[in-house]
């Protein structure tokens, strides 16, 4: 089995377990985060809102990028976290309709981007990351399936917190 064969499967689960997860979110809570405990260190906790417009563009936005090789959308590095931008600056989903389209559109670009590159491409191109990770090109387009699976577990647990009644089933994209 290729890449190709293997991208589309983890691409199917991850895609469609995100898009039932984001489904059950409450307009009312694309505010909402975490409450972070009195005396705790952590910071920086994305509302709901900036999570679901994160993970439409974690996996085929960032696909594209290294299938073109354009990363001129990436701001300039500033010497502190050059992956990241505060999440204070970060976008905040207008709907959760809005985030779910976005998110079928930006499977579609997943999709799209591993079907123009093909196995051989996958297998033995060499790619950088601007965050300094080399690897094939089919590991990274891996990489990015498991980004937005990341972002996926982070929304299954934001539901949990809410209270919603969420499975492991949901998480693995079996409802």
């Amino acid at each position: 089995m290729g890449w190709t064969k293997i991208l589309e499967r983890e691409i199917y689960y991850t895609y469609g377990a995100a898009d039932t997860l984001m489904e059950m979110v409450d307009e009312a809570e694309l505010d909402w985060r975490p409450p972070v405990p009195e005396g705790a260190q952590t910071t920086g906790w994305m509302t709901v809102g900036q999570l679901l417009q994160h993970m439409t563009t974690s996996c085929g936005f960032l696909c594209q990028a290294f299938l073109k090789n354009d990363w001129s959308f990436m701001p300039e590095p500033s010497g502190q976290d050059e992956v990241s931008a505060p999440v204070e600056a970060m976008p905040s989903a207008p709907s959760v309709q809005a985030a779910r389209d976005a998110l079928a559109k930006d499977r579609e670009v997943a999709t799209a981007a591993i079907h123009e590159a093909g196995d051989e491409r996958m297998d033995t191109e060499m790619v950088k990351a601007p965050w300094g990770i080399e690897a094939t090109l089919g590991e990274q387009y891996l990489d990015m399936v498991r980004h937005l699976g990341q972002h996926k577990s982070q929304l299954f647990y934001y539901l949990k917190l809410l209270g919603r009644p969420v499975h492991t089933g949901h998480l693995w994209g079996l409802e």
